[in-house]
């Protein structure tokens, strides 16, 4: 069970950004494995991006400043 979905995202070398608290991350092989094994899966949702028309997850409350 993943817990910490920023930490298994930046292991896995996915893309990711953030506004504030919220995580973003495209949707594609790995991170759909790591979201299917989050705690907290009912809160990811999912948007499309309107520049790119690439879909990507929305997370809020996941993202935190590590460095």
């Amino acid at each position: 069970m993943v817990k910490d979905i920023l930490a298994e995202i930046k292991k896995a070398g996915v893309e990711y950004a953030h506004h504030y608290s919220d995580l973003y991350f495209p949707v594609n092989e790995t991170s759909k494995k790591i979201v299917a094994e989050y705690e907290f899966i009912k809160n990811v949702g999912k948007f499309e991006d309107c520049i790119t028309g690439e879909t990507w997850f929305d997370v809020p409350f996941a993202y935190y400043d590590t460095e």
